[in-house]
């Protein structure tokens, strides 16, 4: 053991840190980058499709794609309907599973949990938002 408090270190109130010790700092940043990563990529992708969608829909003439995919706006909109889904349903578990695994491997917790409260936060917002919405669309398809 290493005794801070020695006198050729000088007074350090008496703290012993073990010699072979590997101190790490870990700050919030990684607690943040596990929950807000996955949130950011998954919802972000998905807003910014449907923006684009909304955004195309709404002109008639598919003034946001290029001019060589105008005359295939059903393919566009089709990729963009798709990735609008993938963005929540597909892209943000994926990031919150990829970042337990990573946050076990690299024995860093604050990256784990973060990922932990990203997951909680995906099934609430399954469970709040989307199946009561797909429940809706589906029992009342044309009806309302």
């Amino acid at each position: 053991m290493f005794d801070l408090a020695s006198p050729e270190r000088g007074a350090v109130m008496g703290v012993v840190v073990p010699e072979h010790q590997e101190v790490s700092v870990r700050t919030g940043s990684q607690f943040w980058r596990g929950m807000g990563l996955p949130v950011g990529a998954g919802l972000g992708g998905s807003i910014v499709s449907l923006t684009l969608l909304a955004w195309g829909l709404e002109s008639g003439s598919n003034v946001i794609f290029y001019p060589h995919l105008q005359e295939h706006g059903f393919e566009s909109e089709t990729i963009l309907m798709l990735t609008m889904h993938a963005g929540h349903l597909i892209v943000w578990p994926s990031l919150s599973i990829w970042f337990i695994f990573k946050g076990r491997n690299l024995n860093n917790p604050g990256l784990g949990k973060g990922a932990l409260v990203s997951m909680l936060l995906y099934v609430i917002w399954m469970a709040l938002f989307i199946f009561p919405v797909a429940w809706f669309v589906y029992n009342f398809n044309g009806i309302v």
